[in-house]
């Protein structure tokens, strides 16, 4: 199964020509191309590591085609309310080094269910020409992210 694997994964690599061969005084020498994903990814605690309220915490940024979009956890470290959504959130991702805006935009009215002390995953997408730059390295960026207005709704 593994012999079949490799011949398999050679063979798909040959025919979308992702090698290359150089002869180099008799010598054939052949290198391997891998391709690494356009996407920076960050680390996030726990709803111990963040205070009393509701917190968005970034932990990937990649692109989907040519939009950018961002996979955040929203902590909700109310006691007793449970978060049922984010009325209006204001986000900037820059590129913080050559201060270059990436994407921007105002999200509104995302429906969420967040229990009290527990965390959710949300994607935000930007979509549209909320994405300034649709080619950009995200891998070597420091990426630099701007809140503006963060408004919920809890229950």
């Amino acid at each position: 199964f593994v012999k079949e694997a490799f011949l398999m994964e050679k063979e798909r690599q040959e025919l979308l020509d992702l090698h290359c061969e150089a002869t180099v005084d008799g010598y054939t020498l052949k290198c391997k191309v891998t391709v690494k994903a356009n996407a920076q990814s960050f680390p996030v605690g726990d709803n111990d590591d963040y205070g009393y309220g509701c917190t968005i915490a970034i932990r990937k940024v990649y692109y989907s085609g040519s939009k950018i979009y961002m996979d955040a956890y929203l902590f909700n470290n109310y006691y007793y309310l449970k978060v049922t959504k984010i009325n209006k959130l204001d986000l900037e991702l820059w590129d913080a080094s050559k201060d270059v805006c990436l994407a921007k935009k105002t999200f509104k009215n995302m429906s969420v269910s967040v229990n009290p002390g527990k965390k959710k995953k949300v994607t935000l997408k930007f979509t549209g020409s909320a994405t300034k730059k649709s080619k950009y390295d995200l891998r070597n960026t420091t990426l630099g992210f701007s809140w503006g207005d963060f408004q919920i709704t809890t229950k």
